[in-house]
């Protein structure tokens, strides 16, 4: 829900949440407006770029997805690495 009203306030671009839970579970979503999907945005390929970094596994759709891994300590690395 927060990715969803991030975007909305944004109107055109990508989201990408992550999320540490304790010491060894890690979450990530990423959202696409239309047009970002329309320039090329996958929100599954982010998700699964993302999730391959942090040992787990995610995707989904264009212009949503959402995924998951155990690398807690590497959270903040491989969201730097989508600049």
């Amino acid at each position: 829900a927060l990715g969803a009203q991030i975007l909305g306030k944004l109107g055109d671009g990508v989201v990408v949440l992550g999320a540490a839970f304790g010491t060894d579970k890690v979450s990530v979503v990423a959202l696409c407006s239309p047009a970002a999907v329309k320039a090329g945005g996958k929100a599954g390929d982010i998700v699964r770029d993302l999730c391959t970094k942090l040992g787990g596994k995610g995707g989904g759709k264009p212009d949503f997805a959402m995924g998951g891994g155990k690398d807690v300590a590497g959270l903040d690395a491989a969201l730097a690495s989508l600049r």
